[in-house]
Parts: structure tokens; C-alpha cells; sequence
């Protein structure tokens, strides 16, 4: 879904827009399966499995966003002919969503500027070590 729609939304519509298009369709898939507030909750969730995408170019780590997402599921699945509260589950599934978003930032964030300040380095390196012509 996201390895083929980002693409080409992007190329139209710029990287903000491609993942909220893709986050709403994305969503509206799943309008047969439970109704409004599921579709919500997938939007919110195709929102940042998007940004997955789009930041590290990996389909493979936003499927297995998804799946962490799906698993996190599975006790409210379990339970649901029982008489327990189900919305405790709901709200721990949406907080293991978002702290594993922000820690994957986080994480990224560090290793980019890592990336980039080695990058600024050997450029610097290289510049230094680059002979210059001086004509008098």
C-alpha cells in the first residue's frame, strides 16, 4: 500500500501530503472491518507508519509497525467475549504505538546527525587535503 502510493503521491503532491492521502485511504480500507473509530484509529496509525516510510525508505519497518500494531490487539480479540473492560487495552495499544513512533524518531533523529556530522567532516578532510591553486 505505502510502497506504491507514497511514490507516486509524492511526485504530485509533495511528501505531507502523500502520507496523509496514503494514511486516509489507507483508513477508509478499513471501514468494513469495524466502523468509524476504526478507521480513525488506522488513520492516525497510517499517519505514522508513513512517516516510517518516508523517513527511512524501509516498507519492510513500517510492515513490521504494522504488525506491532495488529499483535497489540490480539488480548482485546481474546477478551472480547468476556466481561472485562476492553478500553484499558485500547488506550496500552495506542501508547505502545506512540512511544515505539517516538523512540524510532528519536532514534533516527541521533543517527542522521551522526550521518550528516560525519559527512560535514570528511568533507572537510577532503577539502583540506585538496591542493588549491593560487594564481598571483
Amino acid at each position: 500500500f505505502r510502497r506504491t502510493m507514497i511514490p507516486i503521491l509524492e511526485r504530485r503532491f509533495g511528501t505531507t501530503a502523500a502520507v496523509i492521502i496514503s494514511a486516509l485511504l489507507f483508513g477508509c480500507a478499513h471501514l468494513s472491518s469495524g466502523g468509524l473509530l476504526l478507521v480513525a484509529f488506522t488513520f492516525v496509525m497510517g499517519i505514522f507508519l508513513g512517516l516510517i516510510y518516508v523517513r527511512t525508505g524501509s516498507f519492510w519497518l513500517a510492515v513490521a509497525g504494522h504488525c506491532l500494531a495488529n499483535f497489540s490487539n490480539v488480548p482485546t480479540s481474546l477478551l472480547a467475549s468476556t466481561e472485562i473492560e476492553l478500553w484499558p487495552f485500547g488506550v496500552a495499544s495506542a501508547v505502545l504505538l506512540i512511544v515505539c513512533t517516538v523512540l524510532f524518531f528519536k532514534i533516527t533523529r541521533e543517527k542522521n546527525g551522526a550521518d550528516a556530522s560525519a559527512a560535514e567532516g570528511a568533507e572537510a578532510q577532503s577539502d583540506q587535503a585538496t591542493p588549491t591553486n593560487k594564481a598571483n
